[in-house]
Protein backbone atom coordinates (compact mmCIF):
# COMPACT_ATOMS: atom_id res chain seq x y z
CA UNK A 1 0.00 0.00 0.00
CA UNK A 2 1.61 3.23 -1.05
CA UNK A 3 0.93 6.46 0.89
CA UNK A 4 1.80 9.59 -0.99
CA UNK A 5 3.43 12.38 -0.05
CA UNK A 6 3.11 16.01 -0.49
CA UNK A 7 6.79 16.11 -1.29
CA UNK A 8 6.04 13.85 -4.41
CA UNK A 9 6.80 10.90 -3.14
CA UNK A 10 5.59 7.66 -1.55
CA UNK A 11 6.35 5.34 0.66
CA UNK A 12 6.11 1.79 0.01
CA UNK A 13 5.32 -0.12 3.29
CA UNK A 14 6.65 -3.44 1.64
CA UNK A 15 9.66 -2.24 0.21
CA UNK A 16 10.54 0.24 3.00
CA UNK A 17 11.87 2.54 1.00
CA UNK A 18 11.16 6.12 -1.01
CA UNK A 19 10.21 5.95 -4.18
CA UNK A 20 10.16 9.45 -5.99
CA UNK A 21 6.75 9.52 -8.29
CA UNK A 22 7.07 13.23 -9.78
CA UNK A 23 7.15 13.01 -13.81
CA UNK A 24 9.39 15.96 -13.31
CA UNK A 25 12.15 14.23 -11.25
CA UNK A 26 15.20 13.52 -12.71
CA UNK A 27 17.65 11.40 -11.24
CA UNK A 28 20.55 12.96 -12.88
CA UNK A 29 19.49 16.55 -10.73
CA UNK A 30 20.84 14.46 -7.33
CA UNK A 31 23.96 14.06 -8.43
CA UNK A 32 24.82 17.18 -10.20
CA UNK A 33 27.67 19.04 -8.90
CA UNK A 34 26.29 21.95 -6.25
CA UNK A 35 27.13 25.50 -6.94
CA UNK A 36 29.34 26.97 -4.44
CA UNK A 37 28.26 30.28 -2.72
CA UNK A 38 30.24 33.52 -3.89
CA UNK A 39 31.39 36.02 -1.14
CA UNK A 40 29.81 39.05 -0.72
CA UNK A 41 32.06 41.41 -2.18
CA UNK A 42 32.36 44.11 -4.73
CA UNK A 43 32.79 43.64 -8.46
CA UNK A 44 35.51 45.02 -10.97
CA UNK A 45 34.42 46.79 -13.91
CA UNK A 46 36.21 43.38 -15.63
CA UNK A 47 33.85 41.36 -13.71
CA UNK A 48 36.19 39.97 -11.53
CA UNK A 49 34.88 39.10 -7.50
CA UNK A 50 37.37 41.51 -5.22
CA UNK A 51 37.38 40.10 -2.10
CA UNK A 52 37.65 43.45 0.53
CA UNK A 53 39.87 42.71 3.91
CA UNK A 54 38.43 42.91 6.93
CA UNK A 55 38.68 46.29 8.56
CA UNK A 56 39.90 47.34 12.17
CA UNK A 57 36.45 48.76 12.41
CA UNK A 58 35.10 45.94 11.10
CA UNK A 59 37.13 43.25 13.35
CA UNK A 60 35.84 45.42 16.60
CA UNK A 61 32.29 45.43 15.73
CA UNK A 62 32.63 41.76 15.01
CA UNK A 63 34.30 40.90 18.27
CA UNK A 64 31.66 42.60 19.83
CA UNK A 65 29.10 40.80 18.64
CA UNK A 66 30.48 37.37 18.51
CA UNK A 67 30.90 38.37 22.67
CA UNK A 68 27.63 39.39 23.35
CA UNK A 69 26.45 36.48 21.79
CA UNK A 70 28.80 34.30 23.60
CA UNK A 71 27.52 35.71 26.71
CA UNK A 72 24.27 35.36 26.52
CA UNK A 73 23.65 32.57 25.04
CA UNK A 74 27.24 30.05 24.94
CA UNK A 75 26.18 29.45 28.71
CA UNK A 76 22.82 27.90 27.82
CA UNK A 77 24.07 25.58 25.39
CA UNK A 78 26.98 24.10 27.69
CA UNK A 79 24.37 23.46 30.22
CA UNK A 80 22.20 22.15 28.28
CA UNK A 81 24.76 19.71 26.75
CA UNK A 82 26.36 18.87 30.29
CA UNK A 83 30.28 18.28 29.40
CA UNK A 84 31.46 21.19 30.58
CA UNK A 85 28.41 22.29 32.61
CA UNK A 86 30.77 22.12 35.79
CA UNK A 87 33.09 25.08 34.90
CA UNK A 88 30.43 27.22 35.54
CA UNK A 89 28.98 30.34 33.33
CA UNK A 90 32.39 32.79 35.13
CA UNK A 91 34.73 30.52 33.92
CA UNK A 92 33.57 29.53 30.98
CA UNK A 93 33.35 33.66 29.81
CA UNK A 94 36.75 34.18 31.18
CA UNK A 95 37.74 31.28 29.34
CA UNK A 96 36.26 32.55 25.73
CA UNK A 97 37.95 35.85 26.52
CA UNK A 98 41.28 34.50 27.03
CA UNK A 99 40.89 32.54 23.37
CA UNK A 100 40.05 35.69 21.42
CA UNK A 101 43.01 37.32 23.18
CA UNK A 102 45.09 34.62 22.17
CA UNK A 103 43.60 34.65 18.65
CA UNK A 104 44.28 38.47 18.06
CA UNK A 105 47.39 38.09 19.51
CA UNK A 106 47.08 40.02 22.24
Amino acid sequence: MAIKRSSSASFDDNDDHITHSSPDYNPSDDDAPKRKKTKTSSESPKGKTVIRKWTPQEDAIFIELAMQLLKTDMWKVIKEDGRLAYRGSPGITAHVKAMVKKMRGE
